[in-house]
């Protein structure tokens, strides 16, 4: 049965704003629609997304200028280059192990580091380190990502009971006091990891360990991309010059003194750019 144009414009109403957009950016007179019924789409938002918003807004404060679209596009794009607000990043504890979490999202923190060369990517035999930064890079995407991991030595000197000592793994602190906040001078290179193997080291006596897959884009232009399926496809830094990562952020107390506590940056995904 074929249903009518107006009709079937107006069951779009009823669908969720991630469908809502693929949908309607699947055909050009339904994108025509919707470039004009933009009050539908900011609706759809509020009803399904609006406690996101919420709590976007008890943290960061409400602005009438900015549709709920592009909020929304801010919160779930976790770039470190937008203007940054250290107040969606929150400590938790869970018995004696604490966690980053993003208040806003109720998950795991996480955040796109800035831009690196590709030939800061080191292989090991159990891991992959990527150099992030330099004493010549002082562009404000690295300053933002500097202050970001000083902002968190800082609640972890605060919310972490008998934490007399927090140390970012990696990096050079020689004679400066490992109190917070961190040096920006210990920050200019940071190490973010990766393990090549799903468990344990790639060789044992009886197998052979299955390699990790960490999901890999490989961006051609702005707005084209093929994505890995598997760990064979993943991480062939060298068809690009430029890349980025998907960082998350471990916190574990040092197994020598009880006082000392580490902060290591790990990464899960990785976006390399050929163009």
């Amino acid at each position: 049965m074929d249903i009518s144009e107006d009709l079937l414009c107006h069951l779009t109403t009823f669908l969720p704003w991630k469908t809502l957009i693929t949908y309607c950016s699947s055909n050009k007179l339904l994108w025509i629609w919707y470039k004009t019924k933009t009050q539908i789409i900011e609706n759809s938002i509020f009803v399904t997304s609006g406690a996101i918003l919420q709590r976007y807004w008890n943290l960061v404060g409400y602005d009438s200028t900015k549709r709920y679209l592009d909020t929304l596009k801010i919160i779930f794009s976790r770039n470190i280059n937008r203007p940054y607000n250290y107040k969606t990043v929150a400590i938790k504890q869970l018995y004696r192990n604490y966690y980053f979490m993003n208040p806003i999202l109720n998950e795991e923190f996480k955040v796109w580091s800035p831009l690196f060369n590709t030939k800061n990517v080191e292989t090991t035999r159990e891991k992959y380190i990527i150099s992030i930064g330099n004493k010549q890079e002082k562009s404000e995407t690295m300053q933002t990502w500097r202050k970001l991991i000083q902002q968190m030595t800082i609640l972890m000197y605060r919310n972490i009971k008998h934490s007399g000592s927090i140390r970012v793994v990696s990096c050079p602190y020689r004679n400066w006091d490992t109190t917070p906040p961190t040096p920006m001078a210990a920050l200019e290179r940071v190490k973010v990891y990766a393990n090549i193997y799903k468990h344990g080291t790639g060789k044992r006596k009886r197998f052979d360990v299955p390699k990790k897959h960490i999901p890999t884009r490989y961006w051609h232009s702005r707005n084209q991309f093929t994505q890995s399926f598997h760990a064979l496809q993943c991480m062939n830094v060298k068809k690009g010059n430029r890349a980025r990562v998907l960082v998350s952020f471990k916190i574990f107390r040092s197994p020598d003194k009880s006082y000392e506590w580490f902060l290591k940056c790990n990464f899960h995904k990785i976006d390399i750019y050929c163009f």
